[in-house]
């Protein structure tokens, strides 16, 4: 007997169709409704993953203490350059270029160049000024924010900033009273990329956000002449760096999103001792050590999904202090009468429950020409 009409296997096959179409109109008429700003959506994207979206804005606001790690570093090439001077009434000027490398972790490390002039004021011969360039170029690095066994969040970027810096300084080279300060700002770009779970697989995020900074160092201390070869300052200091970048939209196959802005604000007072020793007139040694009071401020990232139907995602302000010690030295030759070349190399040791080890944080060549 034929199947009545209405219970055949294409009649069957034309519900399914049906109970479709019907799916495709309520996403349509939601999507509507969620057009109006003011309404929000009542439940997340089929696959988010919420803990791995946390995940990956965690690992984002890490990004931007690589800007702030740029400036700490332009700020201490330019005053070792001042501190390794000897200019005199005869040749007031010094022309220098040096290159540095910075690393903190095994996964983030950068180099810098740097060039610049310094001036002896002959109505001041004690007062020295000075004033450099310098670019940073930071290797990509990743900051992972939750790794767990359905659940990956982190992020990965590249920054690059610009410095332009002043010094002036005040009798580095003789007994007594000495002292800097020093000023910089910069601007640059961050390129970043999220990557999180997402329906049981790995979704990657980009987008690219403007970089300003800004930071200043001024130091006193006392020159103690031990012997006509060796000079030992002890010294108190204090250093400020600020980094921000811009709010920017993210480009995507699932779930782009909304950056917003983001600052960093580190400030560090230091209390340490410096040794000059002139070997010979053609090699001086110098070498420092400094214990470390810091504290880090960050005011966090939030992630605002494009899609509708999706949830922000803040990671929260970050305050946090720590206790270091730092050691470097540097060696100077004199090729000429009028230029020279000189190697440095600075550590600290790690604060941190897990990780108290000591790595090399700037490494630096550099070169000079007085006249």
């Amino acid at each position: 007997m034929a199947p009545a009409p209405g219970f055949g296997a294409n009649n069957i096959q034309g519900q399914g169709d049906s109970r479709q179409l019907l799916e495709k109109v309520k996403d349509f008429l939601n999507l509507l409704v969620y057009q109006d700003k003011d309404k929000k959506p009542t439940q997340p994207q089929s696959g988010y993953n919420v803990i791995a979206n946390q995940g990956s804005v965690k690992g984002l606001s890490y990004v931007i203490h690589g800007a702030i790690q740029e400036v700490q570093n332009s700020m201490r090439v330019l005053a070792l350059n001042m501190n390794t001077a000897r200019l005199t009434s005869e040749k007031p000027f010094r022309i220098f270029g040096s290159l540095s490398g910075q690393a903190s972790s095994q996964r983030n490390s950068g180099a810098s160049t740097q060039a610049g002039v310094m001036y002896a004021i002959p109505m001041f011969p004690k007062l020295w000024v000075g004033t450099a360039i310098s670019q940073g170029r930071e290797r990509k690095k990743e900051y992972q924010g939750v790794d767990i066994a359905k659940a990956y969040g982190g992020a990965k970027a590249k920054t690059e900033t610009n410095q332009a810096s002043v010094i002036a300084a005040w009798n580095v080279a003789e007994p007594g009273l000495m002292g800097y300060v020093e000023g910089t700002f910069g601007w640059g770009e961050t390129k970043n990329t999220r990557v999180f779970t997402h329906a049981g697989e790995r979704i990657t995020t980009k987008g690219a956000a403007h970089t300003s900074t800004n930071g200043g160092i001024a130091r006193v201390g006392y020159n103690i002449e031990i012997t006509p070869m060796m000079m030992l300052t002890p010294y108190a200091e204090v250093s400020i760096a600020t980094a921000r970048w811009d709010s920017y939209k993210e480009s995507g196959r699932i779930l782009p999103a909304k950056i917003s802005a983001t600052r960093e604000h580190v400030i560090e007072h230091r209390a340490g001792l410096k040794v000059d020793w002139h070997i010979s007139d053609v090699c001086k040694i110098q070498a420092w050590g400094a214990a470390i009071l810091g504290e880090r401020n960050n005011t966090g990232v939030t992630a605002k999904p494009i899609s509708l139907y999706s949830v922000s995602i803040s990671s929260g302000k970050d305050k946090s202090r720590y206790k270091q010690l730092e050691v470097g030295s540097n060696i100077d030759f004199k090729i000429t009468h009028n230029c020279g070349v000189g190697v440095n190399v600075g550590i600290r040791t790690k604060d941190g429950e897990k990780d108290k080890s000591i790595k090399p944080q700037c490494m630096g060549i550099h070169f000079w020409y007085d006249f």
